[in-house]
């Protein structure tokens, strides 16, 4: 039976570690909420806009929520304030991926670009990134649609650092995606091709910029979707 603890909250009051993270994140919008955050800090209208339907006061008792329960924590004040994940938050990852994987069976292919919001796409696409091959390292920046992801490629991993608007070392490559541009991507297109329609532009150092996309593309959690796609 489900009670409530801590005022508000809920809880099913289990001593099972899945309950007990369903007890912080299993509310309605909370793991949005987090993937809303993944690529880096934002503020409070920010998340609003990126979780279209959601309303200021579910928005402000799942940012609370989340924040007494160390998954998220508030700097600056006022307008200013932003959100960003804590170490615990980051840890859901692989939790979001797995989701993302389960979920992709679910869908069918977007009906038009804009359905697919530029942050949410490179959220997608970089949430369980394979090995990078041999030789492949460095720091990159990925834009797309006003959106800023970071990828650090050491000692054999590919990691999403949160995007804080400091790379830890100059860019290796600055990578340029058009939302058809991070769709193709998402759906495993040619890099060559993307190139070709300048839905792909990478500055800097290109062979390591083409050699990454051609890593992350296809993302295996939309493995199931892509193979919905016409021509898979």
């Amino acid at each position: 039976m489900e009670t409530r603890r801590s005022g508000q909250q809920k809880s099913y009051q289990q001593y099972c570690p899945m309950a007990s993270a369903l007890d912080v994140i299993g509310d309605r919008w909370a793991l949005l909420v987090v993937r809303e955050l993944m690529l880096g800090p934002r503020r409070f209208t920010e998340l609003a806009a990126g979780l279209p339907g959601i309303g200021t006061d579910i928005l402000t008792a799942r940012l609370r929520a989340l924040a007494d329960a160390g998954v998220l924590s508030r700097t600056g004040a006022g307008r200013s304030q932003r959100y960003e994940l804590t170490g615990q938050g980051r840890a859901l990852r692989p939790v979001l991926a797995e989701l993302g994987r389960w979920g992709a069976a679910l869908l069918d292919p977007p009906a038009s670009q804009d359905q697919v919001p530029a942050r949410t796409g490179l959220t997608t696409l970089l949430l369980d990134p394979p090995p990078p091959p041999p030789g492949l390292a460095g720091v990159f920046d990925l834009h797309c649609g006003g959106e800023t992801a970071q990828v650090e490629v050491r000692d054999g991993r590919i990691t999403l650092t949160p995007n804080d608007g400091e790379l830890p070392e100059p860019a290796t490559a600055t990578i340029d995606l058009t939302q058809a541009g991070l769709l193709g991507a998402l759906a495993g297109a040619d890099v060559r091709d993307l190139a070709d329609r300048s839905d792909l532009v990478i500055r800097g150092d290109r062979a390591a910029g083409t050699l990454l996309i051609t890593t992350l593309s296809p993302s295996s959690v939309l493995a199931a979707l892509t193979a919905k796609l016409p021509g898979h």
